[in-house]
């Protein structure tokens, strides 16, 4: 550790592991401190294994999408990321069968803790009471690939001919008709508030199919449409521009009216509406129709035009006018905006060289010899 007078000196640390739990963490800010009488020790499901790399090795040789969930369940490897693939035949799979600690809704119940049940409601982890012993010591189920995790019977899954989808929202809305339902909390939530992020991915799909079908090209167009739904959802009925009328401030409701609603580089009035979504009330001060569990792509919606909102919309403005921005910059010019990056052109002279040059360029380049 380096001193104040720029020396240097070694500091050693106890390091402290429960066996079978994991490591002792001693955090008071996150209300995992070492009491007197208690402490905290985190669990990783991910941290007992090293079967990521042959997981995926093995789901490279899939021939369908059913193929590939059984590799991956078999493989007992897929850390914590959602699946989603298509195959030759026309299925669709969207599938959650990451590495799932074996803490069912039942055991939850039993060994929650009360600083548990708190870190459970902001974190979606549970905290068990370890002093129970076997009673709350992760299960086992038969068709998983080891103790200790969930089997793949308790994951959700789902094959389609249609279509499937997932931008980092739980597993419960795989497509806007398709709902999976009744799997344990640990995985994560259902019949919750999905981001807008989610929607606008699946508010892409939904477009595209009114007009045609979905192909690989149209698929590709999504990813720089740069499309945001909260202004598109907050725009219905002209309420967004009501509620930039509402505070006066004339030159700016302009460029947010005239604003193409994209984050590409070139649109104009971005910055305005970033800065109003990051001061705008949350729930149901900002939303006249409040989330339904039975429309999720569709609710919460219809924007108020209360005085907490306008405000909100006031401060935007004058944000943006106090750092010397332009109303009317583009959104590439503007601070904390994208701007598109500098293509970058193979060198048409490496594709010349005969394979075995080309190959010892490569090893060379990452150190390798045979």
């Amino acid at each position: 550790m380096r001193r104040r007078d720029g020396s240097v000196e070694t500091v050693e640390e106890d390091l402290y592991r429960v066996p079978g739990v994991g490591y002792v963490i001693d955090s008071p800010s996150q209300f995992m401190g070492w009491m007197p009488t208690s402490f905290w020790a985190i669990r990783d499901a991910n941290g007992e294994h090293l079967r990521t790399i042959d997981t995926f090795l093995s789901m490279g040789r899939a021939r369908d999408v059913r193929d590939l969930l059984r590799r991956q369940d078999a493989g007992g490897g897929m850390p914590w990321v959602n699946t989603t693939a298509a195959d030759r035949r026309g299925d669709v799979l969207y599938a959650d069968h990451s590495v799932v600690p074996h803490v069912t809704d039942q055991m939850a119940a039993r060994c929650l803790t009360v600083i548990g049940l708190l870190i459970k409601q902001v974190a979606g982890l549970p905290g068990l009471n370890g002093s129970l012993g076997n009673l709350c010591r992760w299960g086992a189920d038969a068709d998983a690939q080891r103790p200790g995790i969930l089997g793949p019977k308790r994951l959700p899954a789902v094959v389609r001919r249609d279509w499937v989808m997932n931008a980092n929202d739980s597993y419960w809305t795989p497509n806007d008709r398709v709902r999976l339902e009744g799997y344990p909390s640990i995985i994560g939530c259902e019949r919750c508030t999905r981001t807008m992020r989610t929607r606008m991915v699946a508010q892409y799909v939904v477009d595209r199919l009114r007009r045609g079908r979905e192909t690989p090209r149209t698929l590709r167009s999504h990813q720089h449409a740069n499309r945001v739904r909260a202004a598109e959802v907050m725009r219905e009925g002209g309420r967004l521009d009501e509620v930039c009328r509402r505070t006066g401030e004339t030159e700016a409701c302009a460029v947010l009216a005239a604003w193409d609603g994209r984050s590409d580089a070139t649109s104009v009035g971005t910055h305005l509406f970033e800065e109003f979504v990051k001061r705008a009330p949350t729930g149901t001060n900002l939303w006249s129709v409040p989330f339904e569990a039975k429309d999720p792509f569709r609710t919460p919606r219809g924007l108020k035009a209360s005085a907490v909102v306008v405000n909100a919309m006031k401060a935007a403005i004058q944000h943006v006018r106090d750092a010397g921005v332009p109303f009317d910059a583009p959104w590439g010019d503007a601070p904390g905006g994208r701007r598109p990056r500098r293509a970058v052109v193979p060198d048409r002279r490496w594709r010349r060289r005969p394979r075995r040059q080309r190959q010892r360029r490569r090893l060379a380049r990452t150190g390798r010899q045979h």
